[in-house]
């Protein structure tokens, strides 16, 4: 047996573990995007339902950088997006929520491999006690089973939309 083609072998098993839920999904490219990549598709993709599906004006301020990122602009309500790809275990953690920042509502959009998933929070009621870094106090992270996120829909959407009246 030769180096190559015992390198090769492994290579080849290497490569059957590194196959998982995602290799080959409709949403694969976004979960091997960057932090900041997903982000700025989040927030895109989010502000053109809101205004082309929902039919609603909105914009997506400062690409996404200051206190909040969507402005519903007829009514001057402004929201938070986040962005989380399904976990090993099924569920999504939203990072980077912060307290002191001035938004009306939080926007979390879930990633699975085949399917988009979301929830919205009142930033009163985001309940927000676990914090990104030990003993901080200034971002927080929301851990969310899939069991308790809504499929994205354009009726799923309006629906939460109009129970928080923004349209």
């Amino acid at each position: 047996m030769s180096i190559s083609s015992i390198v090769k072998r492994q290579l080849k098993l290497l490569e059957a573990k590194r196959k998982n839920k995602w290799t080959g999904s409709t949403y694969e490219v976004l979960k091997l995007a960057s932090p900041t990549e997903k982000g700025d598709w989040g927030e895109d993709t989010s502000t053109e339902i809101v205004n082309k599906v929902l039919k609603i004006e909105a914009q997506r301020i400062n690409k996404g950088k200051g206190p909040f990122d969507i402005l519903l602009t007829l009514i001057l309500k402004t929201i938070e997006h986040k962005l989380a790809t399904e976990d090993t275990n099924g569920g999504f953690q939203f990072n980077g929520l912060r307290k002191d920042n001035k938004y009306d509502f939080a926007f979390l959009l879930g990633v699975s491999p085949e399917s988009l998933w979301f929830q919205m929070y009142r930033k009163k009621d985001l309940n927000l006690t676990t914090s990104m870094t030990s003993g901080g106090s200034d971002s927080f992270k929301k851990s969310i089973p899939k069991k308790k996120m809504i499929p994205l829909t354009a009726k799923n959407l309006m629906n939460m939309f109009e129970a928080f009246d923004l349209v």
